[in-house]
């Protein structure tokens, strides 16, 4: 197990280093004017920015590897089950690492931070390439939130009958639509459409080949079953049902909203939700990884980076009343 321990130390000693070097969060209140005055000439960006864009994907590929060699080491079945979760999360961290980038958040270089996520997850996870991610995201979802004809997140929720009147029962059983039948069949067919997003064929070849690297590359560190329980079975069953959970959860959907405002529209639509407890930090690193669990935050600060938000939560909390408005737990 010394291989494994070997990158699990590093992806931890980078995650210290990401979190050191972003200790400056009063620095951050103070450019969003929620917690004193910023100093003159203040920027969001700093000048090693682009070099720690790539920390996050680096360190959670690190934990994909080790889970790839672990699975070959422990050979268990049992085990399997649970690093394939395990997995599964690490996907979901590596998808709000690109999620921070569609805003600009991880520095201020757009193509360097868009093309890092396209070749460390867009591409490898057969998601739609950065530039058609940012009309989806940015500009249908976050700009129309809770919109019924623009924001695509509801239309989907109303195709699946994730609507207002179903019972306790239905909602329950359709927590598990990505692992039904069904399920299933939208993920695949969403790996297809999502692989022909590319902006040109330029993106296209360099989809492809990352794809081919990527599998080699597992293959190679766990052959046939690390490449299974590290990739396979999280992109295709763990990833999207973590998803589906945590899209479920960003917002009060189907609230009637007239206010015209994109601010004040959130605080009705939005709640921030804390997690307690061992079981919420599991929940909250699996499911809700980086700004998820702060996604109202997020909502009205859509640039700034995971490593702020406990922060940015604890003074909204203090000088937003309606920020807590429908806080749940």
């Amino acid at each position: 197990m010394v291989p494994v321990a070997i990158l699990v130390a590093v992806s931890l000693a980078l995650r210290a280093v990401d979190q050191l070097y972003h200790r400056d969060s009063a620095r951050v209140l103070a450019l969003l004017r929620l917690d004193g005055e910023a100093a003159p000439g203040s920027v969001y960006h700093r000048r090693w920015d682009p070099l720690f864009a790539i920390v996050p994907f680096v360190w959670s590929w690190l934990d994909l590897f080790a889970i790839a060699l672990a699975s070959v080491q422990l050979a268990n079945v049992w085990a399997d089950v649970l690093l394939a979760l395990l997995a599964g999360s690490r996907l979901r961290a590596l998808h709000e690492a690109s999620h921070i980038a569609v805003h600009y958040g991880l520095c201020r270089q757009k193509a360097w931070q868009w093309e890092l996520s396209n070749v460390l997850f867009q591409y490898p996870a057969f998601r739609p390439d950065m530039h058609h991610r940012y009309v989806f995201h940015v500009l249908e979802h976050h700009r129309h939130a809770n919109e019924g004809d623009i924001d695509p997140n509801v239309k989907r929720f109303v195709r699946l009958g994730m609507v207002p009147g179903i019972s306790r029962a239905q909602f329950t059983w359709k927590l598990f639509h990505s692992l039904r039948p069904s399920g299933l069949a939208e993920t695949f067919r969403s790996m297809v459409s999502n692989a022909k997003l590319n902006k040109t064929r330029t993106h296209l070849a360099l989809r492809w080949l990352t794809v081919v690297l990527c599998i080699a590359a597992f293959w190679l560190t766990g052959g046939a079953r690390g490449f299974v329980v590290a990739y396979l079975v999280p992109l295709i069953l763990v990833y999207p049902w973590f998803s589906w959970i945590s899209v479920l959860a960003e917002h009060r959907w189907f609230i009637e909203c007239d206010e015209p405002d994109r601010r004040l529209r959130e605080f009705v639509v939005g709640r921030p939700t804390d997690y307690p407890g061992v079981l919420g930090w599991i929940i909250r690193h699996a499911i809700f990884p980086a700004t998820d669990h702060y996604h109202l935050a997020h909502s009205l600060y859509p640039f700034v980076r995971w490593n702020y938000m406990p922060a940015l939560d604890a003074a909204l909390k203090r000088s937003e009343p309606r920020y807590g408005t429908h806080a749940s737990v």
